[in-house]
């Protein structure tokens, strides 16, 4: 870069700003000489070659800007010639825009770009609107006075809020105040669902209103009418439930409530939501009867639950599976059962009626395998010993040996386990880790999958 100065245009309506090589330190100066404070200093490294500062004065060693020696504000774009750029031609097209200006080569020497090195307050802003004009949607021209295809629909600037009547008549007039619409240009038709005072039955409905400009856009504005026989009737009451209900929604006139057992010792016989509701529409959510007519569960004494416990164990033979054998093996099982209980009472009843033997056959190659399963219920508080006893009689005790009253058939003790799990007697069901009524009284009886 060499030569006594070069002509520097920034923007059409500014003066022309030479750039001055002459100094030890090359300026940016007014036609008069005045030195100004512009957007960018040029330091020569070595010959032939500068060092480009675009905005503030940086000072490498102190790590600061040189105070006062600088540009506060917005680059868009920097390009520097070797040569006058022509004012007819040239200088124009470069003003017209500094995205859209075209890249002049000849005689370009600094091009706008490798500005890598970023100190100080410095933040990189993409997709700058640097010399565009911006005009509000719709418009464009240099003054913004151009209308441009109409792309913007029509707004609200009133909606109503969704409206709750509550009549004993069947048929009722309501009314209410119209949505009120704006457009940037004109508002040609209005459609509508409903009209204010117009005759309504019991029932939801959705009013709807849709605007069109002359363009084709459309707005809307929408709310729902509730037209309701009643308002949120209060549930029923359990005696062994408390409630507790609170107001929401416009002036109160919605509720929700929360339920809970009056003794701490009793339970919803059914898991319970965290809360109901009643809103607009007179609905009580969630609801498993009337949808305006909310009824709670009572509540229901509970206790520990019982224990069934499971007796497997496999009988093997060297004969082929025989429906007599099998019959003849679940009376010796129950027989058995039955001893072992009056050995060691082991039921939750005298009589042990709760307890179960079933056999099944599975032929094998060298014969068939029964596979017996006996279970019966025993208090919970009881089952630690009735577990120990019972597996001493099987294990230790030769009870359940039936080779003697069923021809050559051994049980395989590798085969025996013992397996407790909670139960509730019929009529009841679990309710956490207790055993209540079920809802209904139905009479079924129910297992878990585990005790302990």
């Amino acid at each position: 870069m060499s030569g006594a100065g070069l002509l520097a245009t920034f923007w059409y309506d500014q003066e022309p700003l030479t750039l001055d090589l002459a100094k030890a330190r090359p300026r940016v100066c007014s036609q008069d000489g005045q030195g100004t404070n512009l957007a960018f200093h040029v330091e020569r490294r070595r010959r032939g070659y500068a060092w480009i500062t675009l905005g503030n004065l940086y000072d490498v060693q102190q790590k600061d800007s040189v105070f006062q020696q600088g540009f506060y504000g917005q680059l868009a774009r920097v390009n520097v010639w070797h040569r006058s750029l022509d004012a007819d031609t040239e200088i124009p097209a470069q003003a017209s825009g500094c995205k859209t200006a075209p890249v002049i080569y000849d005689g370009l020497a600094v091009r706008w770009s490798g500005y890598d090195d970023v100190y100080g307050k410095v933040d990189v802003v993409h997709n700058s609107e640097c010399g565009e004009v911006v005009c509000p949607p719709g418009y464009g021209g240099i003054n913004c006075s151009v209308a441009l295809t109409d792309k913007i629909p029509p707004q609200a600037d009133f909606c109503p809020a969704d409206i709750r009547v509550v009549t004993p008549h069947r048929q009722t007039v309501v009314d209410w105040a119209e949505p009120r619409f704006f457009d940037d240009r004109e508002i040609v038709r209005q459609n509508q669902t409903y009209r204010p005072r117009d005759l309504f039955t019991w029932g939801d409905y959705l009013v709807t209103y849709a605007v069109f400009d002359a363009a084709g856009n459309v707005g809307t504005c929408s709310f729902r009418l509730y037209v309701l026989r009643e308002d949120c009737k209060q549930p029923e009451v359990p005696a062994s439930v408390v409630e507790q209900c609170e107001e929401w929604g416009p002036e109160g006139q919605y509720r929700y409530c929360t339920v809970a057992c009056a003794d701490d010792s009793q339970r919803f016989s059914q898991p319970m939501p965290g809360f109901y509701s009643c809103g607009s529409d007179a609905t009580w959510r969630p609801n498993r009867g009337v949808a305006s007519k909310l009824s709670y569960l009572p509540c229901t004494d509970t206790r520990s639950p019982d224990a069934r416990v499971v007796l497997r164990m496999n009988y093997h033979t060297e004969n082929p599976c025989s429906k007599d054998t099998r019959a003849s093996l679940q009376v010796s099982l129950m027989t058995g059962m039955h001893l072992m209980n009056a050995a060691t009472p082991m039921c939750a009843d005298p009589n042990c009626d709760s307890l179960n033997v079933t056999v099944d056959c599975v032929e094998s190659g060298s014969g068939g395998m029964y596979v017996s399963r006996a279970s019966f219920v025993t208090p919970s508080e009881s089952l630690g010993g009735v577990l120990e006893a019972v597996q001493n009689s099987v294990m230790n005790n030769d009870a359940l040996a039936i080779q003697h009253n069923v021809d050559r058939v051994s049980k395989d003790l590798s085969s025996f386990s013992l397996l407790p799990e909670p139960y509730c007697t019929a009529g009841s069901t679990f309710l956490h880790d207790t055993c209540g009524k079920r809802a209904g009284g139905e009479e079924k009886s129910f297992s878990g999958c585990g005790i302990g």
